[in-house]
């Protein structure tokens, strides 16, 4: 995935300032097809050489279903434990409809299209990633934004343009406080600035809206999955802090905003 590496060498050297740029290594000028080149010469003035430098996150080992290069067969069984993520999951996919365009956000939600999958019906329609990734099934946990079985990848940048546009008809985003009057907190919560990432760019223009979390109160017995408790009052009910986005700025955009929220024990 190229993610927004490019926009920010051009950004940086538009305006005077000094692009570093780290390589596996080094090879000889007109030795790489034009097209697998990514951020042309002019824009870097550092190059650091790093023999040991990995292409995954946390160096984990390149992983070819990640690239494109290799696809997982309908043979391959993929699943989730069932547990509170995967009943979240399964919930959210009902609010899709066949052929939607949706976008599938970190946290809770990454599960939606494995579970679509074991489903039968991950061809329906479409989930799309923030860094790029079009169709699919969504990594998890701290790989979480690279896509296995992928139709297509994007640039960051475009697929930023394609949201902002208006063109998804349903997100799925995880928070981290909600209150009685539907504001809804990711950035900033238990005395720490977390920051929005894309919650803010794909709530604003997206058709619906799935807001995802699981809330644990008491103890979760496997065997009771299905037994829901009362509310209790807490950071899901009182007046938050600071909200990311707003009951008023959802009823001005008209978007249609809907609690995923699930209280097991």
């Amino acid at each position: 995935m190229y993610l927004d590496a490019l926009v920010i060498a051009q950004a940086v050297h538009n305006n005077g300032g000094i692009v570093m740029m780290q390589v596996q290594k080094m090879v000889k000028k007109a030795t790489l097809h034009p097209k697998s080149v990514r951020i042309p010469g002019y824009l870097v003035d550092i190059v650091v050489v790093d023999p040991d430098q990995t292409q995954l996150y946390g160096g984990a080992p390149v992983n070819r279903f990640i690239s494109g290069d290799f696809t997982l067969d309908d043979s391959t069984k993929l699943s989730l434990p069932l547990n509170q993520r995967k009943l979240v999951a399964r919930r959210a996919l009902f609010e899709m409809r066949k052929g939607a365009v949706g976008n599938v956000g970190v946290g809770i939600a990454d599960g939606i299209g494995l579970v679509a999958r074991e489903e039968g019906c991950a061809d329906d329609f479409i989930l799309t990633v923030e860094t790029g990734p079009i169709g699919g099934i969504t990594s998890q946990g701290i790989a979480f934004g690279a896509n296995v079985n992928t139709r297509a990848i994007l640039d960051m940048t475009s697929q930023f343009d394609f949201y902002h546009g208006g063109g998804l008809d349903v997100c799925y985003l995880s928070f981290a406080e909600v209150d009685q009057h539907g504001n809804v907190g990711v950035h900033k919560f238990n005395g720490k600035i977390m920051g929005t990432g894309g919650f803010i760019d794909i709530s604003a223009t997206s058709k619906k809206i799935v807001f995802l979390r699981h809330i644990n109160c008491g103890q979760f017995k496997n065997r009771n999955y299905r037994r829901q408790i009362k509310y209790r009052p807490g950071r899901t009910g009182e007046e938050i802090y600071s909200g990311t986005t707003g009951n008023n700025f959802q009823r001005k955009n008209r978007s249609r905003a809907r609690a995923g929220c699930s209280l097991y024990h």
